[in-house]
């Protein structure tokens, strides 16, 4: 087991939420623009969810994948709560139904800026803040903050059923190799967990 996993300790349904934040007057020109520009330079970040289950070739099967385009995955195990256009200091929410996963499945939770023409890349974001939270008791199960983070995607990190208990593994880095949404799918399929 990774020694960042976190136990759930729950067996229902719980609601994973991000918000972020990016630097004063960042904008798709870099930096310097951005410090020029005298406009809001506040960017849409998207939270994907990938239904996965290792193979035996040490990959992942990608399962499906739920976002705001595609809101509800089989069985409602995954259901992504929306898309929310208030660009910067947004916050999106997806619930995983724990009891849906089997031995060997993960849901990866990913950030990306495809959606926004605009936006070459995310730069800096000042701040993300993940927080995991018993839907029905509304109960933190893992809350966490950090800072200086950005790539186009990001992995958040994943919750994972192992020996039938529910983990979340924290990972928070750059995909990298990723020029377009469509391109996550495949990044993710080739990673070794």
């Amino acid at each position: 087991m990774d020694k960042t996993a976190v136990e759930l300790h729950s067996k229902g349904t719980i609601t994973i939420s991000i918000n972020w934040n990016q630097y004063d007057r960042q904008r798709a020109g870099g930096m310097l623009t951005g410090l020029l520009n005298k406009d809001s330079g506040d960017i849409d970040c998207d939270t994907s969810a990938f239904l996965v289950k290792k193979n035996n070739k040490e990959m992942f099967d990608i399962i499906e994948v739920i976002n705001y385009e595609n809101p509800t995955g089989i069985n409602s195990v995954i259901v992504h709560h929306g898309d929310n256009a208030v660009k910067g200091g947004e916050k999106e929410q997806i619930s995983v139904n724990l009891g849906g996963l089997s031995e060997g499945d993960a849901v990866i939770i990913t950030l990306d800026t495809f959606k926004d023409k605009n936006q070459v890349k995310t730069g800096k974001l000042s701040h993300i803040s993940i927080s995991i939270n018993d839907s029905e008791s509304k109960t933190e199960l893992y809350g966490k903050s950090f800072s200086g983070m950005g790539d186009k995607a990001i992995s958040i990190g994943k919750i994972i059923c192992n020996e039938g208990k529910y983990y979340y593994v924290h990972e928070l880095k750059a995909l990298n190799d990723v020029k377009k949404k469509e391109d996550i799918i495949n990044v993710i399929r080739k990673r070794r967990h």
